[in-house]
């Protein structure tokens, strides 16, 4: 469902496979947001934590000039894979 929303059609099997791949190895989070995420109270709504992470995401991976479709596709991406990553770090130190 994913890469129909962003990239416009369901994929082939391959497609699906390398985009797996690609979202799997998308899911790590830097140091700066691992940070942040640690400092936020146990008693946070999950909404919250999860909009601090990508401002945090935001501040650590800046938008590169010269944006293109396929820069946002990127962008995309790198967001739907970290979406998960950032709960489940903060709710690991909550």
């Amino acid at each position: 469902m994913a890469h129909l929303l962003i990239h416009g059609k369901l994929p082939t099997r391959d497609e699906l496979a390398a985009y797996k791949t690609k979202l799997k190895a998308l899911r790590g989070l830097p140091a700066n947001v691992r940070t942040v995420l640690e400092a936020l109270p146990a008693a946070s709504h999950p909404m919250d934590v999860m909009r601090t992470g990508v401002s945090a995401l935001g501040c650590t991976l800046p938008e590169k000039e010269g944006h293109t479709v396929s820069g946002a596709r990127d962008i995309a991406d790198k967001l739907l894979a970290s979406l998960s990553s950032i709960l489940l770090y903060w709710y690991h130190y909550s």
